[in-house]
């Protein structure tokens, strides 16, 4: 009986010894459950966030590209204005001072037109500096043909 006495109390303390690693095994692992859950919230929320990054990050390319062949197409439109202003240019003498300052602003226009290449978000201005240029071109071409009238030589009667 003695023995039978000392198997069931060796059985009991074995079984609470076996609950008392149950009860810390499954404490561990509902606290990895818990955390594994909470990395997959955040790892979703990253991939979210990832997501809108790339969102923006496609339509700033577009908007680069966008303003990068706007700015090609305003230097374009620049080399031609400065392309036609030569001849003018060279036949007007008394007017170099002016022609001087055409190249000048056409240099600036240059200037911002590589500016606008790198970044892309000045198309706007580079708009108006046309627009600029080519009212001072008119406006050259103006004094020019003024000019030009000043010293062609009288009509013969």
């Amino acid at each position: 009986m003695l023995v039978v006495a000392a198997l069931l109390a060796g059985a009991g303390i074995g079984a609470a010894v076996f609950a008392s690693l149950w009860r810390h095994e499954a404490s561990s692992r509902q606290a990895a459950e818990a955390k594994l859950t909470e990395a997959r919230d955040v790892a979703l929320n990253l991939r979210a966030e990832i997501a809108a990054l790339q969102t923006r990050l496609d339509a700033s390319r577009k908007t680069a590209a966008a303003a990068g062949k706007a700015a090609r197409q305003g230097s374009a439109h620049v080399s031609a204005l400065a392309a036609g202003a030569q001849p003018l240019i060279a036949s007007a003498g008394s007017l170099e001072g002016q022609a001087g300052a055409l190249t000048d602003r056409s240099n600036t226009l240059s200037s911002l037109t590589a500016t606008l290449n790198k970044v892309g978000a000045a198309s706007a201005s580079l708009a108006a500096e046309v627009g600029t240029y080519s009212k001072a071109v008119q406006w050259f071409v103006y004094q020019l043909s003024a000019y030009a009238k000043t010293i062609r030589p009288p009509a013969k009667r």
